[in-house]
């Protein structure tokens, strides 16, 4: 008697050696305010990622577990910078193009928490493996990134 296999399932076969590609890149993506920077980086070295076109259809075309690490860029009186963050990450498995709604909630409510004399910035790094990221890991993705506005020199 011959074994019963299962089909060959091409669908499964792609999101699985995609999602093994993002974890081995470790890739996650940013959005900075106001500036409106975007991109891809690499959330253990925070070296910016120039995407290949699998990495690329890998993150956009496939829906999965985020983990999004929200930030307020503050600065006092006295020049002292300083990050007030939430880490949230959603029931249920998003594509990009739901992320927007479930992150917008979350979003306002930290940066209504915020002082607004004080408040300079704000950025957001989602990481669609589900990898959560510490406060050192996160700090050295937005300066990175140039998530600060550059500091105008003294005359």
């Amino acid at each position: 008697m011959s074994k019963v296999r299962k089909p060959n399932n091409n669908r499964a076969r792609l999101e699985r050696a995609s999602r093994a590609a993002l974890r081995q890149s470790k890739i996650a993506v940013y959005n900075i305010d106001p500036i409106g920077r975007q991109g891809l980086c690499n959330w253990s070295t925070a070296a910016k990622y120039r995407p290949s076109r699998h990495v690329a259809d890998a993150i956009f075309d496939m829906s999965h577990q985020w983990v999004i690490y929200i930030s307020a860029f503050c600065e006092d009186q006295a020049g002292r910078r300083y990050y007030k963050s939430v880490e949230i990450a959603p029931n249920g498995i998003y594509h990009t193009d739901a992320l927007a709604g479930v992150l917008d909630e979350h979003y306002r409510a930290l940066l209504d928490s915020c002082n607004p004399v004080h408040l300079v910035g704000s950025g957001w790094i989602a990481n669609p493996c589900g990898q959560s990221l510490s406060e050192e890991q996160a700090a050295r993705i937005f300066e990175a990134v140039k998530a600060w506005p550059e500091q105008e020199a003294a005359a």
